[in-house]
């Protein structure tokens, strides 16, 4: 297994084995799209995008490490990025950029396999501007738009068939979604896109023209009257049937982060049943899985810190005290302005997980099987201003078991 560090400040790319912890260099003039991160193929090599070059970007492991195997142009700046659950389309979404208005129209879907071609085929087409998240299943492309909110689904056949010079694309269009849609998932078992919005997760299924009709919304704290917690980001393990993510209450006031109540949510897809468990004030950005714990880290003025829940009831698994960042989010200011943070990454096989050290160069590693383990400190290359951006890989996971979203 491998861990995945990118660098995005200073365009680096390092691989590190996660049993001897060797470090390995595989860029150091590459852009990751942060928001779009890493995602794991079928064929398990993995995929990210370069804002810099423009370009979908595929590594594939081999005996003397990592190549990058192909490079695809694509549309930026990349904000999204999804795998059909066959392995042979992606599809990018863009957004903002460095801008906090709609900069482009387009998405790109590629062919990683085209019949008579010897290299991946790319087809960028127009939709309407804004940020644009996805979803893929083997025909047809899902695409969630906000402000104004609504799902946009297009056969992948109209795409490919609409030929160059970056055409308009259509499909059809569903206004039944809230305007606040941020956070995307696709379940290929039962075809079902989901959407984090203020409202709920907002579900859709695909009618026999292709038209994405709702299917319902799923609270996020029931009986609460007047909370005003959301989700942002989605995690989806299709095996387990859950969906988890973190909730986030008081994010309107954003210089009073420390003052934001959180908390742990899973719903299980099948059963329908829904567990939260309060996760403290503080900052909390993203959540990672392993097979039987949901792991975040939270950032407060007190102190931060690394929690694990179990995932079969959300009990509270243990706690790990983290060591300061000298370039913490200050109360009073935006904790996303001139501060550091902390990506977080879990083995997809074992109690394991990676948090950085945005500043410090640092990747802490835990075993978080039980409570109390101390951890290991490695040194990296670069300082991982922002806290960078950590993906943790198996190489023998079944496809079944993947996420088809970028994390």
């Amino acid at each position: 297994m491998s861990l995945i560090l990118a660098d995005q400040r200073q365009h680096c790319l390092y691989a590190i084995d996660a049993e001897t912890l060797n470090i390995e260099t595989i860029d150091s003039d590459t852009v990751l799209a942060e928001h779009a991160g890493f995602l794991q193929l079928p064929d398990h090599r993995i995929a990210y995008l370069d804002d810099a070059y423009g370009e979908l970007v595929l590594l594939a492991k081999t005996e003397k490490g990592f190549t990058t195997s192909q490079r695809v142009a694509i549309a930026i700046p990349g904000e999204h990025l999804t795998v059909s659950p066959n392995g042979r389309w992606i599809l990018v979404g863009t957004g903002f950029g460095a801008e906090f208005s709609a900069t482009t129209d387009q998405i790109t879907l590629v062919d990683l396999y085209p019949e008579n071609l010897s290299r991946p085929r790319p087809y960028r087409v127009r939709t309407v501007p804004g940020e644009h998240g996805v979803g893929l299943s083997n025909n047809l492309a899902w695409v969630r738009h906000r402000i104004p909110g609504n799902i946009q689904t297009i056969s992948l056949k109209e795409i490919t068939e609409a030929g160059p010079h970056v055409p308009q694309v259509h499909g059809h269009f569903t206004q039944e979604i809230d305007d606040t849609g941020h956070g995307d998932a696709f379940d290929p078992l039962t075809q079902t896109f989901f959407v984090a919005t203020a409202r709920g997760l907002e579900q859709f299924v695909s009618s026999k023209n292709d038209q994405a009709t709702p299917a319902g919304i799923i609270p996020w704290l029931s009986g609460e009257e007047g909370s005003t917690a959301r989700a942002f980001f989605l995690r989806i393990q299709p095996r387990q049937r859950i969906i988890v993510t973190t909730l986030r209450q008081g994010g309107e006031l954003p210089t009073q982060w420390h003052t934001w109540k959180n908390w742990v949510w899973i719903h299980n897809i099948d059963t329908g049943k829904t567990l939260t468990a309060p996760a403290g004030e503080g900052l909390i950005f993203r959540c990672a899985l392993t097979p039987t714990a949901v792991v975040l880290t939270r950032i407060h003025p007190h102190g931060d810190e690394l929690l694990v829940f179990n995932l079969h009831d959300l009990s509270l698994r243990g706690r790990w005290k983290l060591p300061r960042m000298s370039r913490a989010p200050k109360v009073g200011c935006e904790p996303w302005d001139n501060a550091d943070r902390r990506a977080i990454a879990a083995s997809p096989t074992e109690e394991k997980i990676a948090v950085s050290r945005g500043g410090h160069g640092e990747v802490h590693l835990f075993d978080v099987s039980r409570a109390g383990t101390p951890p290991r400190t490695l040194e990296v290359p670069s300082a991982l201003i922002d806290g960078g951006h950590l993906g943790w890989f198996s190489f023998t996971l079944e496809a079944d078991n993947m996420d088809t979203v970028g994390r």
